[in-house]
């Protein structure tokens, strides 16, 4: 039976390759950084989890989606420049 940690690696690289795919059909900016974007999808999910088993209600985590949406929306999964 796999770890969790090897599921939660799973979905992240499942994500990642759907994430590709968009990007070379032209639904995503050409220059969105896959692995990135998978990471803090990953990340935020995870976090809503863990909120989710301590308690939280509703209200939290649709702020927590709100709130990464709107980071998206910003372009914040872009890839950076190589360089020093």
């Amino acid at each position: 039976m796999a770890s969790l940690g090897d599921r939660r690696n799973a979905n992240t690289a499942l994500f990642e390759r759907r994430v590709r795919t968009d990007v070379a059909a032209g639904v995503l900016p050409a220059d969105t950084d896959a692995t990135a974007l998978a990471r803090f999808v990953g990340a935020v999910l995870r976090g809503m989890s863990l909120q989710a088993r301590d308690g939280a209600g509703r209200v939290e985590p649709e702020a927590v989606v709100e709130t990464a949406l709107r980071g998206l929306a910003g372009g914040s999964c872009r890839r950076r420049p190589e360089g020093p």
